[in-house]
């Protein structure tokens, strides 16, 4: 657990950064890809760039609309494909056989939804099955 003078002083980079709360959902495709591709990280809204602190009281409904927001827009993605895009952006080394026991679907659904995300240019695999991860390409 962090403190908040830490959040406020604490160097933004590929796993750590700030955002007013009144940042638009598309600019929080970068530090969201960043996360993914890091195998996560920590985003603080509320806290400015500059550490000033706005918070989020009035706006709480806000957050959860930003993250839906930003991964919904401009994707038309089934209902696997979006379940299977979220599991992606929480650990990035999910294998499909473990995405098939999560999500309670067959390993072919699952492969079929991974390969249309790939073809829809919005995830691709880097490195082998065994050892290789996820990476987000489009958001």
């Amino acid at each position: 657990m962090y403190t908040i003078n830490q959040l406020q002083t604490m160097k933004e980079g590929q796993t750590f950064d700030r955002k007013s709360i009144r940042i638009e959902p598309k600019a929080l495709a970068t530090p969201f890809a960043a996360f993914a591709n890091a195998d996560g990280g920590i985003l603080v809204i509320g806290i400015k760039d500059n550490g000033e602190i706005e918070g989020i009281k009035g706006h709480e409904g806000k957050i959860n609309e930003h993250i839906n927001e930003h991964i919904n827009e401009h994707i038309n993605l089934t209902q696997n494909e979006k379940l299977i895009l979220d599991s992606i952006i929480n650990n990035s080394k999910i294998s499909q056989n473990k995405l098939s026991e999560m999500l309670g679907v067959s390993k072919s659904t699952v492969r079929r939804a991974t390969d249309s995300l790939k073809e829809k240019n919005i995830i691709e695999r880097v490195g082998s099955n065994k050892g290789g991860y996820w990476k987000i390409i489009k958001n």
